[in-house]
């Protein structure tokens, strides 16, 4: 592997399982075995939320040797604090990945900073979030069969439009197959160079979970290594199931991401749904900030689809989590998995209601469109059909959240506002 890096990407053929690993580092590999310029690509870091995105994000990148990285307010003349990043050797799907995570506490809110990767980074700059403000995007289901160019359009397009977001979320199902490490190259390049400065909020999907091998009529469960591996969220103290579910703080927000992925987990993580659940109660969903959002991949409900035999009704999700979000005073939730976007409202009881979590199904951002033409009797809006891309925003401050649905090119589809009265959300 060691060798492998030292490779220009003249010499590179995509295909291989290096050149994906590469690529998914920033050290993007020709396509179709093309030429390309010699000259060794740099490192692209990644970020990824910490605990408090006023005062943390994790740093994460893929080298062979020593780290270091360099850390200053957005200012040359600053002070510098330097981290060791000791190389940790990480494997998927036989291929092993040299890691270098740091995480960084201590910061400032709404402050500038740059940091680098050493030898040789360059400068890379983000913002942390103000401590009584929080500004996100949504993408939900991004997976694709046009080697992520759908999702390129969607993510830079939202940027452009949304500039400087707290951090960006990821609804699951990033990828079609957890397996496919050439699916999580293209990802990456996709969200490249932006996600050096915008921190990813990553949620398991099923398919982060499914591998197809020759001959296979169907998706097989697998452990999902290569997804566990990219993305160090903030700490949940559970063990082997850590990365798998977590909860991090943005301004006036308590976020809770959940992971809808117990059937698939049934063979190797068993007790995946009673252990979250305990911790959910417990630990998750507890904070003294004005508001609790849940993210979640799996939807609270099921549509009939052509040639199905089930009818339009709560899933096994909905049924097993929504009592619990009720109990536990959940303001609003947003899920993916059914490539289409709806707002239900507030729902309790399984059923409209004048207060309770609200709910979204936030659509989709890859170009595989399920273009689910049943309706269900919470559905306040659908979007047109057949369907297309789009992304959301959230933003909040202790009295107001304001959750809007765009299409790529920034026009509005959507909108819902929440509002603070007498201790309750309402809308």
């Amino acid at each position: 592997m060691a060798d492998l890096l030292k490779l220009s990407r003249r010499r590179l053929l995509a295909g291989s399982a290096a050149a994906a690993a590469l690529s998914a580092s920033g050290c993007a590999a020709p396509r179709g075995g093309q030429e390309a310029d010699p000259t060794p690509p740099p490192v692209w870091p990644r970020l990824t939320v910490g605990a408090d995105c006023a005062r943390s994000v994790t740093v994460q990148w893929k080298r062979q040797g020593p780290g270091e990285l360099v850390l200053r307010r957005a200012d040359p003349q600053g002070p510098e604090r330097r981290f060791s990043a000791p190389q940790r050797d990480a494997e998927a799907e036989g291929v092993i990945f040299p890691l270098h995570t740091v995480r960084i506490d201590g910061l400032e809110p709404g402050q500038d900073y740059e940091y680098r990767v050493e030898p040789d980074g360059s400068w890379f700059r983000f913002r942390t979030a103000e401590s009584g403000r929080c500004r996100a995007l949504v993408f939900a289901d991004s997976q694709s069969s046009d080697r992520f160019k759908t999702w390129a359009r969607v993510y830079r397009g939202a940027l452009r439009h949304f500039p400087r977001p707290d951090f960006a979320a990821n609804l699951g199902d990033l990828v079609d197959m957890g397996s496919r490490l050439s699916y999580w190259a293209d990802w990456f390049e996709a969200v490249t160079p932006a996600i050096a400065s915008v921190p990813e909020a990553p949620v398991m999907g099923n398919h982060e979970c499914y591998r197809k091998n020759p001959g296979d009529r169907q998706f097989r469960p697998i452990m999902p290594k290569a997804y566990l591996e990219a993305f160090p969220v903030p700490e949940n103290g559970e063990g082997d199931l850590e990365r798998w579910y977590y909860a991090f703080d943005c301004g006036p927000v308590h976020f809770i991401v959940l992971n809808t992925q117990w059937l698939e987990a049934a063979a190797f993580r068993p007790r995946l749904y009673e252990r979250m659940k305990l911790w959910f109660l417990e630990k998750g969903s507890k904070t003294n900030l004005p508001w609790r959002v849940v993210m979640m991949h799996k939807d609270i409900l099921h549509y009939q689809r052509p040639g199905k035999p089930w009818k339009t009704r709560f899933s096994q999700t909905g049924r097993r989590l929504m009592p619990l979000f009720e109990q536990t005073g959940i303001d609003l939730v947003l899920t993916g998995h059914l490539h289409t976007y709806r707002r239900r409202g507030f729902v309790r009881n399984f059923r409209h209601a004048k207060d309770g979590p609200y709910y979204f199904v936030c659509g989709v951002s890859g170009n595989i469109r399920h273009n689910v033409e049943a309706l269900h009797e919470l559905d306040l809006y659908a979007a047109p059909r057949p369907e297309t891309d789009n992304f959301m925003t959230l933003e909040a401050d202790a009295g107001k959240l304001s959750v809007r649905c765009f299409l790529p090119d920034g026009r509005e589809l959507d909108h819902a506002l929440l509002e603070r009265s007498s201790g309750r959300a309402s809308g």
